[in-house]
């Protein structure tokens, strides 16, 4: 079994994927899908199945973020999902303050339960991506909710952008870190190290496109 296993291995073969246009017979042009590497046969070297799932989580991660972050106003919800720094450990802001909405273009946040948090609650708000700017008095956090204008509208947008450039770079981190790490492997083959790194083109390409749809969405719900 296990000089099987080597013959195999040693006459493993792998198609490169090839994007090429046929016309059917109704004259439609068509996409012939690639084959790619098969998991299988990189197992040895890298587990593709996984580098696939860590770039599926950077887009879950773009998406989550746009949900809860991304919003044109601003109402109790998005305050209660901000979550402060403390010694290393995340905590809600409701937790830490209260929150509350006495007029619709006013947040409020209630610090005297933990004074000494002031400044990392300010920080978390201002770095918010909805252009707020609070003001303390005493142990009161007031934020005053910009007007939504065309010009908000675009602000919010360009911050939308910038995390989905965000998300593409850690997509291409991903790969090159995986590649690294194949290329080191001891005894890997030329035809192999080939097929992993089109492999992760692959991923790379299918997951930056569906990021750019996630923010296409995102963007239309902004600017709209």
């Amino acid at each position: 079994p296990l000089l099987q296993k080597c013959n195999q291995f040693i006459q493993f073969r792998y198609v490169i994927r090839t994007l090429s246009k046929s016309k059917s017979k109704k004259g439609k042009t068509q996409m012939k899908i690639r084959e790619v590497i098969r998991p299988r046969d990189a197992e040895e070297v890298l587990d593709l199945l996984e580098v696939e799932n860590e770039m599926k989580k950077c887009v879950l991660f773009l998406q989550d973020a746009y949900t809860k972050e991304f919003k044109v106003g601003a109402d109790l919800s998005i305050f209660e999902q901000m979550t402060i720094n403390i010694e290393n450990d995340q905590y809600p802001l409701n937790e830490i303050g209260q929150i509350s909405k006495p007029t619709q273009r006013m947040i409020v946040v209630d610090m005297e339960s933990f004074p000494q948090y002031i400044k990392e609650a300010e920080a978390v708000i201002r770095d918010s991506n909805m252009n707020l700017n609070p003001n303390t008095t005493g142990t009161l956090i007031k934020v005053a909710i910009p007007q939504v204008t065309a010009e908000y509208r675009q602000l919010v947008a360009k911050k939308a952008k910038e995390r989905l450039n965000l998300c593409n770079e850690k997509l291409r981190n991903i790969k090159a870190m995986n590649e690294k790490l194949a290329k080191n492997h001891e005894g890997l083959t030329e035809n192999l190290e080939h097929g992993i790194k089109e492999q992760l083109s692959v991923y790379l390409e299918h997951y930056k496109t569906k990021a750019m749809e996630v923010y296409k969405a995102k963007e239309k719900e902004l600017l709209h």
